[in-house]
């Protein structure tokens, strides 16, 4: 059974490899290129993104996305509170790629791990990435590298 799961393993990455050449990846995913499946309900909006170097965190299992409602400046200097059983969150899959749908407009911090606990927040030049959600609309992430 050992030998099935790296077999497996193995075989995924040479796919996802060949799917990111495809889209023309050097480094980064285009996400354009990608088939997306967000219709936000109406009056919400939603989110689509590539976790870049998620493999340099963890290791199988799931990992989630989740998006804490943040209350602060532009630069990143503000608060948030991640409660999971309210705020919206989705599973990362094993390319790195993640898709929130039908979540409230604002402005959200986005946390990365498999729990709240082991999460890292993702950050651009040590402040917190702020990310806005509008209306019927999706906003696209980009690729996201993650930094302790």
């Amino acid at each position: 059974m050992p030998r099935l799961r790296i077999t497996l393993f193995v075989i995924i990455q040479l796919l996802l490899l060949a799917f990111l050449a495809s889209c023309g990846a050097t480094g980064n995913v285009n996400l354009s290129a990608l088939p997306t499946s967000i219709t936000p309900a109406q009056g919400t909006g939603g989110m689509k993104g590539v976790i870049g170097n998620i493999t340099n965190f963890w290791q199988g299992g799931t990992v989630y996305v989740f998006a804490a409602e943040y209350h602060g400046d532009e630069n990143g200097k503000g608060i948030y509170v991640l409660e999971p059983s309210i705020h919206p969150y989705t599973t990362v899959d094993v390319g790195g790629i993640f898709q929130i749908n039908d979540m409230p407009v604002g402005e959200y911090v986005l946390v990365v791990g498999p729990s709240p606990e082991e999460a890292i927040v993702v950050r651009h030049n040590g402040n917190a990435k702020i990310f806005k959600v509008a209306v019927n609309k999706v906003t696209d992430a980009g690729s996201i590298t993650l930094e302790w």
